[in-house]
């Protein structure tokens, strides 16, 4: 009597084990999925905004722009860098850097130093509008017509074209550098 009652409290405890084993390996696949599914979530964000003063919705995830939001980029960036005077570039150019990539940030920063200086130099005021916008994965260009003007005379009316290389960095907007032809 007493080997058999051994036997099944040995058999119910054999069983036990096997049953948590089971439980143990379903619940670590369990938080292996759903850690994944986490973090899978938390880096593929998606988040829509619309600013006072932008006038689309657009979106933003860690690796991807949406078209509306680089547009409006470019816009920001055309009218910032190609809308200036003497008193406003340094302000206006200010404005660019904030959103250079840190490891162009030295080389843009000389840039538009450079032009400021040329600007106020000789007082130019520039006037541009934008026509058309395209998309490619590294730039935006932008087409429009820019004036330049030196105290009441446009001096200068030509079709330009902005090219805006950027990067997106966790979900951030960096300009790397421009070309203005």
């Amino acid at each position: 009597m007493t080997r058999k009652y051994f036997k099944n409290e040995h058999d119910r405890l054999v069983a036990k084990e096997i049953a948590n084993k089971a439980v143990s390996i379903i619940l670590a696949g369990a938080l292996a999925v759903s850690s994944f599914t986490i973090y899978k979530l938390y880096t593929d964000q998606k988040v829509v905004v619309l600013p006072t003063n932008i006038t689309e919705e657009f979106w933003v995830t860690s690796r991807n722009l949406s078209e509306t939001y680089l547009k409006q980029m470019g816009q920001y960036v055309a009218t910032a860098l190609l809308n200036v005077s003497p008193n406003s570039a340094k302000g206006q150019f200010e404005l660019i850097l904030d959103l250079a990539a840190p490891s162009y940030y030295q080389n843009l920063k000389q840039e538009l130093v450079n032009q400021t200086r040329y600007i106020v130099e000789n007082g130019i005021t520039s006037a541009f509008w934008a026509k058309t916008f395209k998309y490619e994965k590294d730039h935006i260009l932008v087409q429009g017509t820019k004036h330049n003007i030196i105290g009441d005379k446009v001096v200068e009316k030509k079709e330009v074209v902005l090219k805006i290389y950027f990067e997106v960095q966790n979900g951030r907007f960096y300009i790397s550098t421009f070309e203005i032809k």
